[in-house]
């Protein structure tokens, strides 16, 4: 299925193309043996300290990754060259040493003409010295920001 990040209408016919051929050239990936991705992207953090997790946004485009201070850095994949960009900045001290965990889950909102999506972070910081874990919730809302021909630019929470 091909994940559009705004409405079909606004996608010249060569950026269909280039969708639909991604598409295919993933599914022979899926149904090959040969244990070779259909496609590598390399990609490296500079700006996020101690990556703890990451997910990919539904569509493949954009890779988000957590610290270890619980910010969120996202990928466009499909820009050259990929570059690191903070989406969240830290939500904690990182000189503070606290041991903190942070995982992340995401809900494309699939009613939203340009991709948008909720972006739930878990963050679990265990306290040694009392043998207690206290726990945190945050959902940021983020969309994507268009340039001046409505394409996506980058997310903006």
């Amino acid at each position: 299925m091909i994940h559009l990040e705004r409405p079909i209408d606004m996608y010249t016919s060569d950026e269909l193309e280039f969708l639909f051929l991604r598409l295919e050239g993933a599914e022979i990936g899926w149904k090959t043996d040969d244990k070779c991705p259909s496609r590598v992207r390399e990609v490296a953090t500079t700006k996020t300290r101690n990556p703890q997790c990451m997910c990919l946004v539904e569509g493949g485009r954009w890779l988000l990754i957590a610290s270890d201070t619980s910010s969120v850095a996202y990928f466009d994949l499909d820009a050259s060259p990929i570059t690191e960009n903070i989406l969240i900045p830290d939500q904690h001290d990182p000189t503070s040493n606290i041991l903190m965990w942070t995982h992340m889950a995401i809900d494309v909102d699939g009613n939203s003409a340009f991709l948008a999506f909720n972006l739930a972070l878990s963050l679990c910081s265990p306290d040694t010295a009392t043998n207690l874990t206290q726990y945190s919730i945050q959902v940021w809302r983020v969309v994507l920001l268009r340039d001046s021909q409505q394409r996506g630019d980058r997310p903006a929470e």
